[in-house]
């Protein structure tokens, strides 16, 4: 009996509790549902001024690294030049001639030029050939030819030279077999050190004078011009000479006498021409002023 009566005095103790309890609890349950909605609220109005980001990712801001997207072209706006097209490379601007290049050679015009595949032409540095003109020049192209013609030659740039008044190209050539073009052909007599301004480098310039021992000679020197021939008709028609005697049989002078033209041919003097010694009009059948024709 007690038991019971105790039992029952704590269900009526826990029972006021509860009762007590209920218009807190309704308190908490109202505030938390406040708190949804405002959240609610909250997300469906201030999210609009935010962008729009990719879920699962963070923005610019929060990682503190660049941006690398960029802003959406405009609907039919061109492309500007810091937008490539899409697969085109930006080409390389040129700085200069290279400093070797592999070439074929196509034609030779004399000891010292020659025009490559591509139609440029070269002028070797360093020498100067005879001219075609000269006496020496067929020589210096023949010589040319030989080592260049159709040949695959590597051509040297000298560093700040490039092309001469004339728009040749300048270099040193390289040709296989026979090494330095300008080093082979200056050992001939056709071929010297270029004079003047040379646009060889100092101590290849050098090496080519010491090569070149005898310099270059393109004209041969000319023969003294023969003796002008008297005119024939001028002597036939040269006056007589004053004789010593007054008959036709005197001589043209001198001490000179042939007795027929048997004579005189033997002594290797005919013909003979009036006014010159041993002439005798006897000897001039035919009176012309030549006799023992």
């Amino acid at each position: 009996m007690i038991a019971n009566r105790d039992h029952r005095g704590l269900i009526n103790v826990e029972g006021k509790f509860m009762a007590r309890l209920r218009p807190t609890r309704k308190v908490v349950l109202w505030g938390l549902a406040g708190i949804v909605g405002i959240s609610i609220v909250g997300n469906a109005t201030g999210g609009a001024d935010e962008p729009p980001e990719v879920a699962g990712t963070l923005s610019a801001a929060q990682t503190g690294l660049p941006s690398t997207s960029a802003a959406p072209l405009a609907a039919g706006a061109p492309l500007t030049g810091a937008q490539p097209a899409a697969g085109a490379a930006a080409a390389a601007p040129n700085t200069g001639a290279a400093s070797t290049a592999a070439v074929r050679v196509t034609s030779v015009t004399d000891g010292d030029t020659f025009d490559i595949a591509s139609g440029e032409t070269v002028r070797v540095l360093g020498i100067d050939s005879c001219e075609a003109g000269t006496d020496a020049g067929p020589e210096a192209t023949s010589d040319a030819r030989a080592v260049l013609a159709g040949a695959q030659v590597t051509l040297r740039a000298e560093p700040g030279v490039d092309r001469d008044r004339y728009g040749r190209l300048l270099r040193y050539v390289d040709v296989p077999g026979t090494g330095d073009f300008g080093e082979h052909m200056v050992t001939r007599k056709h071929t010297g050190v270029y004079q003047g301004r040379n646009d060889a480098a100092q101590e290849y310039v050098t090496r080519l004078r010491s090569l070149d021992q005898d310099g270059r000679t393109c004209d041969q020197p000319k023969p003294a011009p023969a003796p002008a021939v008297a005119d024939v008709d001028a002597r036939r028609d040269a006056p007589p000479a004053a004789s010593s005697r007054d008959d036709d049989d005197s001589s043209g002078g001198g001490s000179a006498y042939y007795p027929n033209c048997k004579a005189a041919k033997a002594a290797g003097a005919a013909p003979l021409y009036r006014g010159e010694p041993g002439y005798r009009s006897k000897m001039d059948g035919d009176d012309d002023g030549v006799a023992c024709e």
